[in-house]
């Protein structure tokens, strides 16, 4: 996982950087202060400085795939798998805010098995949280690879706006670009960046698939990757 700080946006070009987070899976900034958030596969929340420093580390337990920054609340949002959760953190702390269930079916479906393959990725645009899952079939109804829309409710609660099963497989990371309105989605297995205009995404009917025509598509370098922060 690597970001680029706005603090010095090319000091690290072309390099490798490594930070000595075991198993990073998910990543994020805040872009005021430039501290760089972390998520690793054993529980842990590292905070990094612009120049990918050790701040902090926070060990919130469980299987940690994503995390977002909320610049207006300063909150962290961690994609947790396994109990499908998003948990509210407090980034300079790691005090553990709000546990948030993702609901498991959508309109009477089941879209997230208990027990199947789990959410890999987080990325929140405004008000609407995106996650997906790291499945290896994408042709199956119940554990298939599903990209889950999701809101907060006035009481705290997540509910699920839209779910669209996509036509890749082992989603493992995510994040907006916001100057062309995009989501990025990256497939670990086959080592593809991939990229849904919001307007095309929005086009799509409620529950209904998302083809690969409705994405752009890149190869990404190495292999096994696991998060991207813009």
């Amino acid at each position: 996982a690597l970001a680029r700080s706005p603090l010095s946006p090319l000091r690290h070009a072309g390099e490798t950087i490594h930070v000595g987070v075991p198993e990073p899976s998910g990543i994020d900034q805040d872009r005021s202060s430039g501290r760089i958030f972390v998520a690793d596969d054993g529980g842990e929340l590292w905070v990094l400085d612009s120049d990918f420093r050790r701040v902090d580390v926070f060990d919130l337990g469980g299987d940690l795939e994503g995390v977002a920054y909320l610049q207006r609340k300063d909150h962290l949002l961690v994609a947790a798998e396994g109990d499908e959760q998003l948990l509210l953190v407090d980034p300079d702390t790691g005090e553990l805010l709000a546990e948030l269930d993702i609901p498991r079916t959508f309109r009477g479906e089941t879209i997230l098995a208990a027990g199947g393959q789990g959410i890999e990725t987080l990325t929140v645009v405004g008000s609407r949280i995106f996650v997906a899952n790291q499945a290896f079939d994408d042709s199956d109804p119940e554990d298939g690879s599903v990209l889950v829309e999701l809101a907060l409710t006035a009481g705290g609660d997540l509910r699920v706006v839209d779910a669209h099963p996509l036509p890749m497989i082992d989603v493992a990371g995510s994040a907006y670009l916001s100057q062309t309105q995009e989501l990025l989605l990256v497939s670990d297995a086959e080592d593809t960046l991939y990229s849904l205009r919001l307007t095309t995404l929005d086009a799509v009917a409620t529950g209904a698939p998302l083809t690969r025509q409705a994405f752009g598509a890149v190869d990404l370098p190495g292999t096994d990757q696991e998060g991207i922060c813009l």
